[in-house]
């Protein structure tokens, strides 16, 4: 069998990935770039994956440069357009998402993961019953696709229709139990039926009362951790820029309130706020502080140590260690 230089360089990149070497693995995608620069399908297989893989660690603006060169020379290659569809997702551009998403499953009708990208940005764009529909499709599709089954979970959990969400995690979880997010997410859902009770309410639309309930949360459950009043202030900042940028319109208060909180912890380097820690006080997933931090440091193009946002240098090193100095 012969071996070509654009083969080999793709199996070198799969196996520094799969081993966790990232950015050796891209490294060697950019040089595949080069050396197959005469193969249009080689140069928008490279481009996708290198979009992928850039958005699976965070780095939308660069996913975006790939994807989209991907697409002007395979404008119908499904795949491509769903990556598109998720990288839309990403950034809360619920209309490009639904607009990829609905192309890439045009193309691919029997494909799960497609029809579930497309059903969270129908619903997310606040299409709730044709959303939903869809999202169930997805799973109907492939009952083992997990990510589709969590969907629907947290579209049944946003409209506090707990006994429905309690009832496919219960049955998700015995059938994936490796799967820790459907765990974090039936917890989530028993917690909430407990303390509202199960009645069904709409998704929030109204922007401004959203960012009102999300600054009224900064105030009143960032101090619980010690946060400096700056710090507090910046995290308001922030949010009302990202609330700016982007269209709200189907996420809870305390979710955004969390990954906010997680945000600015990030932004100042201090290791002592996780993920885990803030989902578990504001009562939400983990994967959905995650989901929503990765869209606002990526919307905002924030960075560690950011001067928009953070209490950086001396300042804030002193700040922590006033804060953490009986620990």
């Amino acid at each position: 069998m012969i071996v070509t230089i654009s083969s080999w360089l793709k199996e070198a990149a799969e196996k520094r990935l799969s081993g966790g070497d990232v950015r050796q693995g891209l490294a060697y995608y950019e040089k595949l770039l080069h050396s197959a620069r005469n193969d249009k399908v080689a140069v928008a297989d490279a481009n996708a994956r290198i979009g992928e893989i850039l958005l699976a660690i965070g780095e939308v603006q660069q996913a975006k440069v790939h994807l989209l060169e991907a697409t002007k020379i395979r404008p119908t290659h499904a795949h491509y357009l769903f990556l598109l569809s998720c990288l839309y997702a990403m950034t809360a551009d619920w209309k490009r998402a639904r607009d990829f998403g609905r192309k890439a499953q045009i193309l691919e009708p029997d494909n799960s993961e497609y029809l579930r990208a497309l059903g969270w940005a129908v619903l997310c764009s606040g299409e709730l019953d044709a959303g939903e529909k869809m999202l169930r499709q997805a799973v109907t599709l492939d009952p083992t696709n997990v990510a589709a089954v969590g969907d629907v979970s947290a579209a049944l959990i946003e409209q506090r229709r707990f006994d429905e969400a309690i009832e496919i995690l219960s049955r998700a979880v015995n059938e994936h139990p490796a799967e820790t997010r459907l765990a974090d997410m039936l917890a989530v859902a028993r917690k909430f039926k407990d303390q509202v009770g199960d009645r069904t309410l709409s998704f929030p639309q109204r922007t401004n009362d959203q960012n009102a309930s999300v600054e009224s949360l900064l105030r009143e459950r960032m101090p619980e951790e010690g946060f400096h009043l700056d710090q507090i202030d910046n995290a308001i900042r922030l949010w009302h820029d990202y609330a700016r940028k982007v269209r709200l319109n189907c996420s809870s208060p305390d979710s955004w309130a969390a990954a906010v909180e997680y945000t600015i912890s990030k932004l100042d380097r201090d290791a002592r706020v996780t993920q885990k820690l803030v989902a578990t006080k504001y009562g939400i997933s983990v994967s959905s502080v995650s989901t929503k931090f990765k869209r606002i440091w990526s919307t905002l193009e924030a960075k560690e140590l950011d001067t928009r946002y953070s209490m950086h240098s001396a300042r804030a090193e002193h700040l922590f260690q006033d804060r953490h100095r009986t620990d």
